[in-house]
């Protein structure tokens, strides 16, 4: 494909707070991980390429895992993309990506656009018999053929691609590992007579490979679990879970008030033994065992070098809590809550000022850098619809000043509509509306809530010049056969007569464009 070629590298990283983890798997060997589903460490670019989605970036627009795309515009933190069809343009940024499979010794996160180059695309036309014009041509079924560019040109011969998602998409290649072991049984008996034995037949037909048979050979465990894991508490201050059946809850109260956690027992150890002030929450179940009748940290006699002390992971949305786990996998010593929030003698109102304070957080930077760049070239719609796709999938630390930042150009439009005291709030209520598709809110996100009446927000985001623009253009995209069926359905649409069907079934391939005549 001709024109200048784009790089854009990864960032690779382990989410581990253990530096040897560092030690053990280098930057090089991150890079070199392909886990299923996931984006290359190196995406070489072009302006025209067709990529596919990766993720569900924007379901209710439909970017969706899976959707094709043509790259239109290629800048250092964004990607800009359009439909197959030509009608939409959208935004793709970078974005955290973490693997599903758990097979890993350690939890992998890679920062990249999702998605991939789609060598082939499949376009598949109706079964009809009468040629179909499309533009100045006159085309059928025998001139519509999937293929794949690269391939044909390096092998000068058609070769059937398809996606490997999934171990049915090579079950030919797999079949005899998959399917479980062979098996033949040969036998000799008298004709006619019926002796067969079902466990006899099983032991002498099954095939045993060679790793199969030393591993029984030797007695190997099929299975082996070498460490214990504790599980500590991460909750915010009198917001520890409790368990209680439906009438009982005044009774688990009372009893989660004399009781302790993990991590409040923690507290009171530190308080008592100086000899643990040096051992984090995390590595406290080495050396202290956790007695769950008494909820008190004791000290161990023997082992715990085959003990591991695991946080749970907390969602960003989570704030503070999320925060309080970043401190608590840091700090040693601890003796209450408070204690956490002291940094250098002062105490910090929250958790997330208290990493501030640690210098802790990474920054927002490349949020910046990616707005900074769509501002220049795109519409304040589309760069609302950016700034939801980035609360919604980045690690933003600070989102109400991503929006104080970038509040001149996000609020741009509205502003020219109405004036520079409204156009905020509805820009707000835009927001709020696309963030409904990753399930957050203004208020969760500690943005400005605004409270605007939905007919309000149906007639800002209606513009009658391009909704009367939509029929003409569309019109002028259908084929014969497309066009006769809207001519059928408007026709009865507007016939009020009795005997005038009002159910129609459109059936056709994939790829036909149903949805684009609905």
């Amino acid at each position: 494909m001709p024109g200048n070629e784009t790089v854009y590298k990864a960032v690779d990283m382990i989410m581990s707070e253990d530096p040897q983890d560092q030690l053990t798997f280098p930057e090089e060997f991150l890079n070199s991980l392909t886990p299923t589903g996931f984006p290359p460490y190196e995406l070489k670019l072009k302006i025209g390429c067709i990529i596919m989605l990766l993720r569900n970036l924007a379901p209710s627009k439909g970017l969706c895992n899976g959707t094709h795309l043509i790259i239109t515009k290629l800048q250092q933190n964004i990607i800009q993309a359009k439909s197959i069809d030509g009608t939409e343009t959208f935004l793709i940024p970078q974005i955290p990506l973490i693997p599903s499979q758990t097979n890993m010794p350690f939890k992998f996160k890679r920062m990249q656009f999702p998605i991939r180059l789609a060598f082939s695309m499949t376009i598949n036309k109706s079964r009809a018999t009468e040629p179909v014009e499309v533009g100045k041509y006159s085309i059928d079924n025998r001139w519509v053929v999937p293929y794949n560019p690269w391939l044909l040109k390096n092998f000068n011969a058609h070769i059937n691609v398809e996606v490997c998602a999934s171990v049915k998409s090579v079950k030919y290649l797999y079949i005899y590992v998959y399917k479980g072991h062979d098996a033949a049984s040969v036998k000799i008996q008298k004709e006619g007579a019926l002796d067969h034995d079902e466990i006899l037949s099983f032991v002498e037909g099954r095939y045993v490979s060679t790793p199969e048979a030393m591993w029984r050979l030797n007695e190997f465990n099929l299975s082996h679990k070498s460490h214990t894991v504790v599980r500590l508490a991460v909750h915010l201050p009198q917001q520890q879970p409790i368990v209680y059946q439906d009438g009982q809850e005044a009774q688990a109260i009372e009893r989660a008030a004399l009781r302790k956690t993990t991590l409040t027992s923690w507290f009171e150890l530190n308080k008592n033994d100086p000899s643990a002030h040096n051992i984090s929450y995390s590595d406290i179940p080495q050396y202290y065992m956790f007695d769950k009748s008494t909820t008190n940290w004791k000290k161990r006699q023997r082992g715990g070098q085959n003990v591991i002390g695991r946080l749970p992971v907390v969602s960003i949305l989570d704030i503070e809590r999320y925060y309080l786990r970043m401190l608590l996998l840091r700090k040693s010593g601890a003796i209450s809550f408070d204690d956490i929030l002291t940094v250098n003698g002062l105490r910090c109102i929250t958790f997330q000022q208290a990493c501030q304070e640690y210098g802790l957080l990474r920054g927002d930077q490349q949020w910046h850098d990616a707005l900074n760049d769509a501002a220049q070239f795109q519409s304040p719609r589309q760069l609302c619809m950016l700034f939801a796709m980035i609360c919604g999938f980045g690690e933003v630390e600070d989102v109400p000043d991503l929006w104080v930042q970038h509040q001149v150009s996000l609020c741009e439009d509205f502003v020219h509509r109405y004036s520079e005291q409204t156009g905020p709030h509805y820009t707000l209520a835009d927001i709020e509306e696309l963030l409904t598709s990753y399930n957050l809110s203004l208020q969760r996100l500690h943005l400005p809530t605004v409270d605007l009446p939905a007919s309000v927000l149906e007639r800002v985001n209606f513009d009658v010049v391009e909704e009367q623009a939509k029929p003409n253009s569309y019109t002028m995209q259908l084929n014969s056969e497309q066009r006769n069926v809207v001519e059928i359905l408007l026709s009865a649409v507007y016939n009020n007569a009795a005997d005038t069907p009002k159910c129609y079934f459109l059936d056709g391939p994939a790829g036909t464009r149903k949805t684009f005549v609905y």
